[in-house]
């Protein structure tokens, strides 16, 4: 996540994708999210497309503040998650996802 009124959060994006991906798997979900939307921004939408293009990530732009943008990012982490874990027998609930455990082998993926 970058802050769209500051440039210099932007130019450390790079920096950053080499410490998540030192730490992270092939089942992580990988975005880039430009927030603030609701400022005055120096950081347009063309430019966080870019980047997130140029890194394979899908882009978000939202406010927290207002909460505009949020619960699509979220609803999209959701169904990332899902997708790329079939084989932990996930089941989607009207009122949210549920993990069955009981049929999941958690070894490397999670703890408990």
């Amino acid at each position: 996540m970058f802050d769209k009124t500051k440039r210099e959060t932007f130019q450390s994006i790079d920096e950053w994708v080499l410490e998540v991906n030192q730490y992270s798997t092939d089942k992580a979900v990988k975005i880039l999210v430009g927030n603030k939307a609701d400022s005055d921004i120096v950081i347009g939408d063309e430019e966080g497309n870019a980047k997130a293009k140029k890194l394979g990530y899908e882009y978000f732009n939202l406010s927290a503040k207002s909460g505009n943008g949020v619960n699509e990012l979220f609803n999209w982490i959701a169904r990332s998650l899902i997708e790329k874990n079939k084989h932990l027998s996930i089941v989607s609930l009207n009122e949210g996802v549920k993990l069955n455990h009981e049929q999941a082998s958690t070894k490397g993926w999670c703890c408990r």
